[in-house]
């Protein structure tokens, strides 16, 4: 019963959740069976719950002292718990929705030709949505939905008079520019990720809508718009520029969840800048990140991503803010859970040791690391391997740099990592075999790495091709 749906909807309350499910089943509205208010009260009687504790016979007992153990009376109970909860997750949710409280008591007062108190009840969720913070697609489609209510509330008695079928259309294609406009976003980054294709129907006229008069002013159209001309065409920086101005500049009125996905889009154009050699784009990331800090867009449920932790150190440390990278590490190291705590610091501070160039002292951070998390293992052993040449250790660097080739190919890392981490180690081996003091051969090289791509670490290979470092 340990891992059963039960436990997990029971384990996912907080206390506040526990305390009202225990109201809530001791209603007779919400549930008629008094068992499930026993088992409820037993698992929160429980100080932990474990495999032991929540054992089926152990509970069966609890329920049924004198009754012999029967598997199906307790499926039956545990099935009725599980309905019951879920009703209370419904109501817990409602709260945050009263659109849908609104509109279902108006659809009751319309079904009992009640039209006056079905007005009334569509005024209040008209009067909810107005004080809406957020204008994303969930607003324009409850907009929508709203408006499309009071027509068939009223449409039949105004066919001779003005209606609001004019509302209905700009909110039903807001609400469809939006919408399509952000998973158009996520459909390019797909692309790049996974190599598939979507066909997106509409989607030259909802990009022609967009840039229409009506939407000029419409923020979250026009960041939407923005991101997705700049995935699409990366050599226009135009777009990306407009939309880092209005993220960074104008109030944005989409919730935290939104406007953090609206700046990884903006980061991931970056990205790309950057694999093509565009390293100014440092600048931007680091701006966007900076951003996300300060509005704590990045922050779940309390808690730094361990991704963005790195991804901020290292766009820090590119432009050498080793200052503000060790205050970072200081304030956000302990707001990664703990189990990407110690590889993500470790990996930050050993990142900031090596770009101070104090490489032994990085070296001895690596070592105290347990690398079980497959990308920072990735960069660990990238970092590794640039102390290797800094520190002359070329035996040392071979290897490492055969074992860092197996263990791409033998783990599952998605194609385009595999990609980046294997072009840097290509170029590196044929560096570390060229005869740099031949200028041809630093010629060759050099153009090799202007033009592989993609090349995140090109200018730190430029920058040893430079020093004439050679096996």
């Amino acid at each position: 019963m340990y891992k059963s749906k039960i436990i997990e909807i029971f384990q996912s309350f907080d206390k506040a959740e526990k305390a009202g499910l225990r109201r809530w089943l001791r209603s007779p509205i919400h549930n008629e069976h008094q068992d499930v208010v026993k088992i409820v009260d037993y698992l929160l009687s429980r100080r932990k719950i474990t495999a032991t504790s929540v054992k089926r016979t152990r509970v069966y007992k609890q329920l049924y002292p004198a009754a012999k153990y029967n598997q199906y009376r307790l499926n039956h109970v545990l099935s009725f718990t599980v309905e019951a909860m879920e009703a209370y997750i419904s109501h817990l949710m409602s709260k945050n929705t009263p659109l849908v409280s609104f509109f279902s008591i108006s659809d009751y007062y319309k079904h009992k030709s009640l039209p006056h108190l079905a007005e009334k009840a569509l005024q209040k969720a008209k009067q909810n949505l107005d004080k809406a913070p957020y204008q994303n697609e969930a607003y324009y489609h409850n907009s929508f939905l709203l408006e499309q209510a009071f027509f068939d509330l009223k449409g039949t008695e105004l066919r001779q008079q003005q209606t609001n079928l004019q509302a209905i259309f700009s909110d039903l294609t807001s609400f469809t520019i939006v919408a399509t406009l952000r998973n158009a976003c996520t459909a390019i980054s797909h692309r790049s990720l996974y190599q598939t294709d979507y066909t997106i129907p509409l989607l030259e006229a909802i990009l022609q809508e967009a840039q229409s008069a009506v939407y000029q002013d419409n923020l979250v159209v026009q960041c939407y718009y923005n991101s997705y001309m700049a995935l699409s065409d990366s050599d226009n920086e135009v777009h990306f520029k407009t939309l880092k101005k209005r993220l960074l500049s104008q109030k944005v009125p989409l919730p935290s969840e939104a406007l953090k996905y609206l700046c990884l889009l903006a980061i991931n154009y970056c990205i790309k800048r950057l694999n093509m050699g565009a390293e100014n784009y440092v600048q931007e990331v680091f701006d966007i990140y900076c951003y996300g800090l300060e509005h704590t867009i990045w922050m779940e449920q309390g808690h730094l991503s361990h991704s963005t932790f790195k991804n901020i150190a290292t766009a820090a440390l590119r432009l050498k803010a080793y200052d503000w990278t060790e205050q970072f590490i200081q304030n956000y190291g302990s707001k990664l859970r703990k189990s990407h705590r110690k590889d993500y610091t470790n990996y930050a501070k050993a990142k900031l040791h090596f770009e101070q160039g104090q490489f032994s002292k990085a070296q001895e951070i690596i070592v105290e690391t347990d690398l079980i998390d497959l990308f920072i293992s990735l960069d660990i052993k990238l970092l590794l391997l640039k102390i290797y040449w800094n520190l002359h250790e070329f035996d040392l660097l071979e290897a490492h740099l055969d074992s860092f080739s197996v263990y791409l190919n033998r783990k599952k890392v998605l194609a385009y990592h595999r990609q980046i981490y294997g072009n840097t180690i290509s170029v590196t081996r044929k560096m570390m075999y060229a005869n740099l003091d031949l200028r041809s051969e630093q010629k060759k090289l050099h153009q090799l790495i202007l033009h592989t791509n993609p090349l995140t670490d090109r200018p730190w290979l430029l920058a040893q091709l430079e020093g004439g470092i050679c096996y």
